[in-house]
């Protein structure tokens, strides 16, 4: 039988939520990513189009449970699906501090 882990905090859950900013001001889109490493969150593939219907390189990062929104980070489009899928990754400019661990990913079982 597998290892049951318990399951993390709500409030380290949130630490590791992030949100994508396309543009700013009235035009700016928003989205969520989720780290996943000190340096990859996952995201839709959707929250990379601004309002234009671009896809855009890059995207701000804010995580308002450990920075201010005058500390967005820059993260850039490191790969999307080949097929179009909505999904892509994303690469912070710096990791993410010591105290924040990324979700981790795996398989459950019913």
């Amino acid at each position: 039988m597998p290892a049951i882990h318990p399951p993390r905090s709500l409030q380290a859950i949130k630490r590791a939520v992030g949100r994508t900013r396309v543009g700013d001001g009235r035009e700016a889109v928003y989205g969520s990513a989720f780290l996943v490493s000190s340096t990859r969150l996952v995201t839709c593939r959707h929250n990379l189009i601004d309002t234009f219907g671009d896809r855009v390189d890059t995207v701000d990062l804010l995580f308002p449970e450990w920075a201010p929104e005058e500390q967005a980070r820059t993260a850039r489009v490191d790969w999307t699906h080949p097929d179009g899928l909505d999904i892509a990754v994303l690469i912070l400019d710096s990791p993410a501090p010591q105290d924040v661990a990324p979700l981790r990913c795996g398989r459950s079982q019913l």
